[in-house]
C-alpha cells in the first residue's frame, strides 16, 4: 500500500511539475494571429517591421484556412508592423508593445476597412485611428484632384471644412487614449499641434498665422523621449512634411536653417537624433543639394566617425563631394584586366575618360549597362571607357561581363570596397560614374542618363 501511495504521489508531483513547465513556457510565448476571411487559397504572409519609410521583412508564414500565426519566444521590438500578402498588394498595420497575444480579423476584399481587433488593447485604439486617417487621406486626395483641375472650384471650401472636421475628430479621439499606451504616443505624434491651444497658454507671445506657428512647433506632439517611435513612420512623416511645406524659399540657405532646427528638436533622445540625422543625409544626397549634405555631415557627423573610418557610407559620400569635385585631379586607379594584364588609369590620359564603378551582383548596374554599351558604341572614338568591377571573385566578374555584353575595358583589384582603389575614390555604392577630362581632371560625377550623355558631349569639346 505504501509503495502504491508513493507512486501516486510521484505521478501527481510530476504532473504538477509538467503543468507548471507548460505555464512557464506559454508565458514566454508571443503570438500574433491574423484571420483573413474570403481568402481564395492559402498563401505566404510576411511580417514586416517599419523604420520610418524603410520596410524590413522579418518573417514569413503560410496561412492555414485563412489563419496566420507568428509565434516568438522573445518579444519583437516595440513599434509599428505590417502583415502583407498577395505580393504586398494586401496588408494590415498594427502596433506591438510587448503584448503576449494579438488577434486581428479582416477580409481579403478590403483588409483595412474590415480590420477588427479581437485581442489587443493597443490596437483597439490604433486600428480606429488608421480608419479615421484613411478617411482623411481620401478627402485630401480628392481635394488635390479638384484643385489640379480648377483652383477656384467652389467644392474646395467643402473639402477644407471636411478636412478640418476630421482633424478635430482625430485630435479629440487621441486625447481619449490612455497615456500609458504606445498607441497614444503614435496617434498624438500624427496630430498637428494646435495654435489656439498654444496661444491660450502663452497669451504674451501669440502666433498670428498657422504657418509661422508650425515652423516653430510642428514637432511638439512627438514624444522626444521614446526611442521606439523610430520604429514607426511618425518621425519620417513629420520631417518630410516640414521640409516640403514649411521651408520657404526651398533653397540651400533655408534648408540648412531647417536642418539646424529639426536636429535641435530631436537632440533629447540619442536614437531619435541619429535616425533624423541619417534621414536628413539621405534626403539631401542629390546633385542640387550636395552643399546641404556636406553641411550636415561636417557639422553634425564629425564626432561620430571614430577618426573618419572609410568604411562609413556617409563619410565616403561626403569625401566624394568634397575631394572629387569638378576640377580636382582624378585619383590613380590600378588593377588587372580580365586577361590578367596590369592596368593604370593615368596611362589613358590625352583622351577624356568615362569611368563606371560596378559590381556583378548589382541590380541597378544590370539595368544601366545596355545604356552604357550604347554610349560606348557612340563615343568610343573620342572617349576611353573603363569599368572597374568591385568584387573579389574574378570568375564572377568574367561571367557578369559576358552576361551584360560589356564591350569596353573591365578591370578590378579583387579587393572589394576595402581595396585601395575604392578608398581613394570614396566609392560607397554602385553604379557610380565619373567623367575625366583629357588632362586628368574630374569633369563630373553625373547621376542621370541625361547628365552622362550631356557631360560626354561637353568634355569632348574641351
Amino acid at each position: 500500500m505504501k509503495s502504491n501511495n508513493l507512486k501516486n504521489f510521484f505521478l501527481v508531483f510530476l504532473l504538477l511539475l509538467f503543468t507548471v513547465n507548460i505555464a512557464i513556457s506559454q508565458d514566454n510565448v508571443y503570438r500574433i494571429k491574423l484571420v483573413v476571411k474570403d481568402l481564395d487559397k492559402d498563401q505566404m504572409f510576411t511580417l514586416i517591421s517599419m523604420n520610418g519609410n524603410n520596410l524590413d521583412p522579418i518573417d514569413s508564414v503560410r496561412s492555414q484556412n485563412g489563419v496566420v500565426n507568428f509565434i516568438y519566444s522573445k518579444p519583437l521590438s516595440v513599434g509599428q508592423y505590417t502583415i502583407s500578402w498577395q505580393n504586398d498588394q494586401k496588408y494590415v498595420d498594427f502596433l506591438f508593445n510587448n503584448e503576449k497575444y494579438i488577434e486581428l480579423h479582416t477580409s481579403n476584399k478590403d483588409p483595412i476597412s474590415y480590420l477588427e481587433v479581437i485581442v489587443s488593447q493597443e490596437n483597439k485604439y490604433f486600428v480606429d485611428y488608421i480608419k479615421m486617417k484613411n478617411s482623411l487621406l481620401y478627402i485630401v486626395n480628392l481635394g488635390d484632384q479638384i484643385y489640379s483641375m480648377n483652383p477656384r472650384d467652389p467644392r474646395l471650401e467643402i473639402i477644407i471644412n471636411k478636412v478640418d472636421s476630421l482633424n478635430n475628430e482625430i485630435d479629440k479621439f487621441s486625447r481619449k487614449i490612455p497615456q500609458d499606451l504606445f498607441a497614444y504616443k503614435v496617434v498624438r505624434a500624427n496630430v498637428p499641434p494646435s495654435i489656439d491651444e498654444y496661444n491660450s497658454s502663452h497669451p504674451e507671445y501669440p502666433y498670428r498665422d498657422i504657418k509661422s506657428f508650425y515652423k516653430k512647433h510642428w514637432f511638439d506632439n512627438i514624444d522626444k523621449h521614446d526611442s521606439a517611435l523610430v520604429n514607426t513612420p511618425v518621425i519620417y512623416d513629420a520631417v518630410k512634411f516640414y521640409l516640403q511645406n514649411l521651408v520657404e524659399p526651398q533653397d540651400t540657405v533655408q534648408y540648412k536653417k531647417a536642418v539646424d532646427f529639426i536636429l535641435s528638436q530631436f537632440s533629447w533622445n540619442d536614437k531619435q537624433y541619429k535616425y533624423v540625422l541619417n534621414l536628413l543625409l539621405n534626403t539631401f544626397y542629390t546633385p542640387e543639394y550636395e552643399s546641404v549634405f556636406t553641411y550636415i555631415y561636417f557639422n553634425y557627423m564629425n564626432d561620430t566617425q571614430c577618426g573618419g573610418s572609410v568604411a562609413d557610407e556617409n563619410y565616403r559620400k561626403a569625401m566624394m563631394i568634397a575631394k572629387l569635385r569638378k576640377g580636382t585631379d582624378a585619383p590613380e586607379l590600378t588593377g588587372i584586366t580580365l586577361d590578367n594584364k596590369n592596368f593604370v588609369l593615368s596611362s589613358l590620359l590625352g583622351k577624356p575618360i568615362f569611368l563606371i564603378f560596378w559590381a556583378p551582383d548589382c541590380y541597378h548596374c544590370k539595368s544601366v549597362m545596355p545604356f552604357i554599351n550604347n554610349l560606348y558604341e557612340k563615343y568610343k572614338q573620342n572617349i576611353e571607357f573603363v569599368g572597374f568591377s568591385i568584387d573579389k571573385d574574378m570568375q564572377a566578374i568574367k561571367n557578369a561581363t559576358k552576361e551584360e555584353n560589356i564591350k569596353f575595358k573591365v578591370i578590378t583589384d579583387l579587393q572589394g570596397y576595402d581595396g585601395d582603389n575604392c578608398v581613394r575614390w570614396f566609392i560607397w555604392g554602385t553604379p557610380t560614374f565619373f567623367i575625366i577630362d583629357k588632362n586628368g581632371k574630374i569633369y563630373s560625377s553625373p547621376y542621370s542618363f541625361e547628365g552622362i550623355e550631356q557631360d560626354l558631349e561637353n568634355v569632348i569639346k574641351l
